[in-house]
């Protein structure tokens, strides 16, 4: 699943010269559930999943701005502008295509004030003694946010 060089080199030659390389920034990485590795890249604003065996990623969410994402007792949070997120696996129930649900980004706090998108603040997602907290860092303003489910 990691790139290796060759697969970086036949990305770089497109039929356009595009280097999709660009678009591989990961900014989180971390597990989603017991064997389920879950990666945020950055650039191209998408969370996806994979499994060991898989032949590919499965995209949970494309285009959401997330200021952190990170891996805290078995499950991918992640923060958005609004509210921490968990990626939930979906799965089905042993009942066929029917009954599949595609992995997907849940809720699970929101937040009382949005997130700033600006460089000068820092938006952190921090195992503190097995709690999951959120902090905020406002430029000449510090402001903590406990999460829990």
């Amino acid at each position: 699943m990691l790139l290796r060089k060759r697969h970086r080199d036949i990305l770089k030659r497109s039929p356009d010269d595009v280097d999709l390389t660009k678009f591989m920034d990961v900014s989180g990485a971390g597990l989603a559930g017991d064997c389920t590795v879950a990666v945020y890249f950055h650039t191209s604003q998408t969370v996806a999943v994979a499994r060991p065996g898989d032949a590919r990623w499965t995209v949970v969410r494309r285009g959401t701005y997330l200021s952190q994402a990170m891996s805290f007792a078995s499950r991918f949070y992640c923060a958005t502008t609004n509210a921490v997120k968990v990626v939930e696996l979906g799965g089905g129930d042993g009942g066929g295509a029917a009954n599949y649900r595609p992995p997907r980004l849940a809720r699970v706090a929101k937040l009382t004030e949005p997130l700033s998108r600006m460089r000068i603040d820092t938006v952190h997602l921090v195992d503190n003694d097995g709690e999951l907290v959120l902090l905020d860092r406002r430029r000449n303003a510090t402001r903590d946010t406990k999460c829990t489910r």
